[in-house]
């Protein structure tokens, strides 16, 4: 069973090879051959895109805690969980909003 740290490395490895092969490669090759590309590329992409929103369902089912002994514990949520820092009113905001003169927001 792959680890997030295995999918990390696969990910950085695919990327590096992509980028590194995608120059030379693009300079030959048929009308087919392209449109071939294109359709494996956004094959890619789509499972790029699933993978990425199964991880940020992942990462928000996760919370850190602090036990009694002050020491902090992640905990993993089950889906349909509602956590205190989500609830409505409660958002944190990572940069605080502006108004239209660069004012700062509510």
């Amino acid at each position: 069973m792959a680890t997030t740290q295995h999918l990390v490395a696969v990910t950085r490895a695919a990327r590096t090879l992509l980028s590194e092969a995608a120059p030379d490669a693009l300079l030959a090759g048929s009308v087919e051959d392209h449109a071939a590309l294109v359709g494996e590329l956004q094959a890619l992409v789509n499972l790029a895109t699933a993978v990425q929103d199964t991880a940020i369902a992942s990462l928000a089912a996760l919370e850190t805690e602090l036990a009694e002994d002050g020491t902090l514990v992640e905990t993993r949520r089950v889906p349909g969980h509602v956590s205190p820092s989500t609830r409505p009113g409660r958002l944190r905001r990572a940069v605080p909003l502006r108004g239209a003169r660069g004012a700062p927001g509510p």
